[in-house]
């Protein structure tokens, strides 16, 4: 059974904005795009936390660490611009962007969205479970972070249901 915050959150934050920070020639909002960006969210917090629990870095459903925030600015401002303006285009003025990931529900989906956009390997389908799950390892979590893919996988079944 689907958690009703997760089909929210898929219908009011995350579809609308990857539809948004998308262009014809660069499609962002691929049913797969979006089954893994909400995975990503189900893994990390299961939508329970805005900041690193119990202590860290990390801010955001989707546990984003501000390091690799200013990593992947610099990669778009410098590769993408295009792509940097429409996340500074979510952004409220004259707040950091680092405390907006913890509840500017927008940037942080983007952001996400476009950090997997930066790695060169394909997307796996949309209704591949375990190519998802073993996607966000390699380039969310990475084989030094913690989590596995079988648990990517329950947490995604848990909060969402099969990915379809």
């Amino acid at each position: 059974m689907t958690d009703p915050v997760f089909s929210q959150l898929r219908i009011r934050v995350v579809e609308p904005i990857l539809a948004r920070i998308s262009t014809p020639a660069r499609r962002l909002d691929s049913p797969a795009a979006v089954n893994l960006v909400l995975g990503t969210c189900a893994q990390e917090t299961g939508f329970n936390f805005i900041g690193q629990y119990p202590a860290g870095p990390a801010v955001s459903p989707w546990q984003i660490e501000p390091v690799t925030h200013d990593k992947v600015r610099a990669r778009l401002k410098e590769e993408h611009p295009d792509l940097d303006g429409a996340l500074d285009a979510l952004l409220v003025p004259g707040i950091d962007p680092h405390a907006q990931l913890a509840w500017n529900l927008a940037y942080a989906a983007a952001f996400c969205r476009l950090l997997y956009w930066l790695e060169p390997r394909p997307l796996p389908a949309a209704n591949d479970l375990a190519g998802l799950a073993a996607y966000w390892k390699d380039f969310y979590n990475t084989r030094l972070g913690k989590g596995t893919v079988d648990e990517f996988q329950r947490n995604y079944r848990l909060h969402i249901g099969e990915p379809t």
